[in-house]
């Protein structure tokens, strides 16, 4: 049987592939059942998998087990190996299995995306589903390989100026006379069209 600690959380078991933050936030770990795979494996908000206390297709006893992840692939993702009923096997990577019970399908031209943590933390926090195009720009922020606002040596402006053309309430044309930009500049600027990501 699997062994329950206090609030009926799987007690967490040292795994090296488990993102550090994971492991402090094992107490309010959720699960829920592996799409496709329901009575047979659980997998966490916190990245992990498990399977269930089952009899496998020769009638014998198979104890639930929370499963050790493996790297694969060049991207060396974090993948698992799960038997459905019949015993066949599939390997499944962990991003995915956790999107997909906690968010839901991948929607048609997306894939699975990693935030600020990385490719190695899959906690569900780090997680989303995005355009391929989306995708690379996460992996070029986190990496420090792409160039933003004033990082690019042709931007006529600062951050803190736009922050301020956003808020100045004046016509466009007056805004981009102070600013020495075109009128068109401003309006991207003010409708986010440009300087999206800046907050503020």
């Amino acid at each position: 049987m699997i062994k329950l600690w206090a609030g009926g959380v799987t007690a967490p078991r040292p795994v090296s592939h488990l993102h550090p933050q994971a492991t402090m936030d094992s107490i309010q770990e959720q699960w829920r059942p592996v799409t496709g795979y329901e009575g047979l494996y659980e997998v966490s908000d916190q990245g992990r998998v498990r399977g269930l206390d089952r009899f496998d297709t020769r009638g014998r006893h198979v104890q639930g087990v929370v499963l050790r992840a493996h790297q694969t692939g060049k991207h060396k993702y974090y993948a698992v190996t799960l038997s459905d009923s019949t015993g066949r096997k599939t390997r499944h990577s962990v991003h995915r299995l956790v999107l997909e019970a906690f968010v839901g399908s991948c929607p048609d031209g997306m894939e699975a995306c990693h935030g600020e943590g990385g490719w190695a933390d899959n906690r569900l926090g780090n997680l989303r589903w995005g355009t391929k195009s989306e995708n690379c720009m996460d992996d070029k922020l986190r990496d420090g390989r792409l160039l933003r606002g004033e990082q690019v040596g042709t931007s006529k402006l600062t951050a803190g100026q736009v922050l301020a053309i956003r808020a100045d309430s004046r016509l466009q044309k007056d805004i981009a006379l102070a600013y020495g930009v075109s009128k068109m500049l401003v309006s991207k600027i003010k409708r986010r069209i440009v300087w999206a990501w800046l907050e503020g």
